[in-house]
Order: C-alpha cells, then structure tokens, then sequence
C-alpha cells in the first residue's frame, strides 16, 4: 500500500532527484509545480499511499514553492480536494488570493479549481507534511458546508480532527501493517472523520442548534449512503427507516443538493462504475459484474443510464479510456445525471 518515490536517494544527481520530484508533482491527481528553494540543500523523501479513490502522500522536503495556476486548471480540473496536514514546518497559502498560515498540528482543505501558490518553510530543516486527496463528491457535505470548509485552518490536535490526523499519520507510516483489501474501507474512514471535522467546526462557530442538527443529519445520511451503494434496494424509504425519520422529512433535507434522493444515489453509483471501468488494473472484470458491485442489476437499465451520463455506452467508454481517447469528463457526470428521468 505504501509506495516510497526516488527523490530520496543520495546517490543521485540532486538535478536528477529535483526532476523526479517535479514530476511526480505534476503527476497527482492535483497536479502541482513545485521549485525547491535554489538558496538552501535540496533533500526530499516521499511515499505515496493508495487508499483506492482517496491517494495520500507524505513529503519529508527542504523549503519549497508550490504552485497551481490558472492555466493548469483550465487543461485539466479533475474535481477533487486537497487536505493538507502540516507536521512540521510552517506553509503559507494563497489560495485566490487569500493568505493564510498553516501551523503545525492543523489541516486546510482545498479545491482542484482554485489557484493557489504555497510557501513551505523550516527554520530548522526540512518541512514534513501529508496531502490527502480525494474526488469532492465522495466528501458527504452540502455545497454550503464545503464552501465554508475551505481554505481555513482547521484544528487536528484535539475532538476529531485528532481523531483524522493520527489515522493519517499512521496510514503514511505504514510498515505493512494494512492489508489491501483493507484499503476503500481506510479511504472511507479518513472521508468521515474529515466530514464530522467540518460539520462540528462550523457548528461551533455560527449555526444555530437545529441547523446543526440538520446539518449532521445529512452528513450521516451521505454517508450511510455512499457505504450502501452496492445495496440494489437501496432507497429513500430504507435510508429514512434507517434514521428513524420520515421518507418526506429526508426529501426536504436534500433540497439543497439541487436533486432527489434516488437521483443522488445514481450519481454516486454511476461515477463508481466510470472510475472502475477507467481503470486498467479492472480491464478484465466483465462490465456486467462492476454495474452489479455498485447497485446496478439490471443491465439494460444501467447501460441507459451511464450512456445518458457519459455520452457513451458503458463498453465504448471502456475501450476509449483505457486506450487514452476523449471522454466526458467525470465531473460532468452529476448535472447530466440529475436531469434524467
């Protein structure tokens, strides 16, 4: 599960370890550039950890700037976050041109579409830090929530933001410890932990109490779904039940997501099924057997669906993106999705 990157290595040329670590920038899912501080000794050591749709990476690194700029975004916006935990060291962010200092022990999160440059300094060193990232539609939250989760420091020494950042730190120091079938169920943890950090932070500050009661609400209601989705019978009825509310008291709750119920579990199962069948390491898994996995029994039905979403039937998509041709675009997927019948 745990992936160590060569930019570590002594015995290399620090050109050439400052070029793999410029690559392997430019190669996750948030691509970033990054130049080291040319005044000081470049050092770097990285691992990279694959928790499934969640990636996490673990940096050990002399000062450095990093850099996502607008042209970047406009080549390539994958919809994901960035949540940054600062260990040791000091980063500062300008994220739209906002300045804000991240200290130790606390975590930011980011979006693949804003612009941001960071400053990482040490005084003593190296800098040390971990980067976890994620598709923003797997992150239970409302648009609202997210909106106000960003680009704000958010405290991970203490309630569940401990909670988070211990199982992060773990997860990057990794000597074997986890198995990999272990992994989605690992990325799916980090996922809700970071949830309920961010619900239980805006609650402290502004909302009032039946809002706040609301508002988790909906957090756990996302994510009892987003765990059931290889459940066919998965529906509101047995998501209500299964939170002792009513089917219309769950419908006003999702109001705000711009869908129904029924309709956000489609868009969720439906970009399950893109990821897999993108994914070269699944080439071999019959395109039937991955519609089942993610709730889709009957195979007419979700061909349907995932061609209404994508523009193309599930085994031309396959075929196109594993040999590199154009597709739609998966963030698409949720407003092509919610306008289906």
């Amino acid at each position: 599960m745990n992936t160590m990157v060569g930019t570590h290595d002594s015995t290399l040329p620090t050109s050439e370890r400052i070029t793999r670590l410029r690559e392997l920038c430019l190669g996750l899912p948030v691509a970033v550039r990054v130049e080291p501080d040319p005044s000081l000794p470049f050092r770097g050591d990285t691992s990279f950890i694959d928790l499934g749709a969640v990636s996490l990476l673990s940096v050990h690194a002399s000062p450095s700037e990093l850099r996502r700029t607008r042209k970047m975004i406009g080549c390539s916006d994958p919809g994901m976050l960035r949540l940054d935990l600062l260990h040791h060291g000091r980063k500062v962010f300008r994220l739209d041109r906002q300045e804000t200092e991240l200290r130790p022990g606390e975590l930011l999160l980011s979006d693949s579409s804003q612009e941001f440059h960071v400053s990482t300094v040490a005084a003593d060193g190296d800098t040390w830090g971990t980067v976890m990232m994620f598709p923003r539609t797997l992150l239970p939250l409302s648009p609202h929530l997210l909106k106000h989760s960003l680009g704000t420091p958010l405290p991970g020494r203490d309630g569940v933001g401990a909670l988070l950042s211990g199982l992060l730190t773990t997860l990057t120091s990794d000597n074997g410890q986890f198995e990999r079938c272990d992994t989605d169920s690992l990325g799916r943890v980090v996922l809700d932990l970071l949830a309920a950090m961010c619900v239980t932070r805006l609650d402290a500050c502004d909302a009032p109490a039946p809002e706040s009661g609301r508002r988790a609400l909906r957090v756990r209601i996302r994510s009892f779904i987003l765990h059931h989705l290889h459940d066919p019978w998965l529906d509101p009825r047995t998501i209500a039940a299964a939170h002792n509310i009513s089917v219309r008291y769950l419908h006003k709750l999702f109001q705000d997501e711009g869908c129904t119920v029924a309709e956000w579990i489609r868009q969720r199962r439906l970009e399950r099924c893109q990821r897999d069948l993108a994914n070269p390491a699944l080439c071999h898994r019959p395109i039937r057997t991955i519609a089942t996995c993610w709730g889709f029994p009957n195979a007419a039905h979700f061909s349907r669906a995932f061609r209404a979403a994508y523009g193309l039937p599930p085994r031309e998509y396959r075929e196109r993106s594993l040999h590199g041709a154009a597709v739609r675009h998966p963030a698409s997927v949720g407003r092509s999705v919610a306008t289906t019948s």
